[in-house]
């Protein structure tokens, strides 16, 4: 079943603006086995010089992980802030169960407003 994204769950959700993208993300770190200190997961949005938004997603749970920074180089485009971030969403929410526990995707579940 289709469901509506929830875009202003966002409005309660920490963000911070670094290097002029906008930086989403789930409150709590962990220590991935390289020693790295990473978040569950995180969004980043960031509009071009051209005016498109991009975003990137990244994702560590105790069965792994992904992630990648928001580039052009990626191909991710959107015309707006709003498209972007559902975009990142989608693509957050679909990725996501391959790297998480149960309990790690109803944390997940949740900050994503039960997208999936």
């Amino acid at each position: 079943m289709d469901r509506p994204i929830q875009i202003d769950m966002f409005m309660d959700t920490p963000s911070v603006v670094e290097d002029g993208k906008e930086v989403f993300f789930l409150q709590g770190m962990r220590t991935i086995p390289s020693g790295r200190h990473v978040r569950l997961a995180e969004i980043e949005i960031k509009q071009n010089a051209v005016g498109l938004w991009m975003w990137a997603c990244s994702c560590y749970g105790k069965k792994g992980g992904f992630c990648y920074g928001v580039s052009e180089k990626w191909g991710n485009f959107a015309l707006s802030r709003t498209e972007a971030l559902t975009k990142a969403t989608i693509e957050l929410a679909r990725r996501a169960s391959k790297s998480l526990t149960y309990d790690e995707q109803d944390r997940v579940r949740n900050w994503l407003g039960g997208l999936f």
